[in-house]
């Protein structure tokens, strides 16, 4: 005598659990899209403005999957730089105006304005990172929130199991 159990509707049940995935990807989507412009106006709100050159070069870029997402500061677009309009009087800006134990001119004040310069006599004022920070709480409450509510919607799961014993 042999006592076999035949479970069906595995294939549905695969498929709910591709559709929580998916619910759950593109919930978690919305919030990375959500919070990384927070955290650009909290750190463009936080810097410490002289010229506004670091406040102009923070931006946002999400990946392509769109769960990840970067706050960038420095080396973009920096208006006023250096003085000159060709090469060689830039590098002779550089020279007079700068410290000639410095090899290349700085391409962003960014991490000189959030971590400071001991050579420069230039104390650290963060910005960025504190701005980051701020956000992390909120965010982890947006994440968790979305999560639930994925895993939780009715329409994610709509299959159960057939089983049936045979004797």
């Amino acid at each position: 005598m042999s006592i076999s159990v035949r479970i069906g509707g595995t294939r549905e049940i695969l498929q709910a659990a591709d559709g929580v995935q998916a619910g759950v990807t593109n919930r978690l989507r919305a919030v990375v899209s959500d919070t990384l412009p927070l955290i650009a106006t909290r750190a463009r709100e936080a810097v410490p403005v002289k010229s506004g050159a670091t406040r102009a070069t923070i931006r946002t870029a999400m990946r392509e999957n769109g769960l990840f997402g970067t706050v960038m500061v420095g080396d973009g677009k920096m208006r006023r730089r250096l003085k000159g309009t060709n090469k060689r009087s830039q590098e002779a800006y550089w020279l007079r105006h700068y410290d000639r134990r410095y090899a290349d001119p700085p391409r962003s004040w960014a991490p000189i304005v959030e971590f400071g310069d001991a050579k420069r006599n230039k104390p650290a004022e963060p910005f960025f990172f504190p701005s980051a920070e701020a956000e992390r709480p909120a965010f982890v409450q947006r994440a968790t929130a979305a999560i639930n509510a994925a895993v939780e919607s009715p329409q994610s799961v709509s299959a159960s199991p057939d089983i049936e014993r045979a004797a």
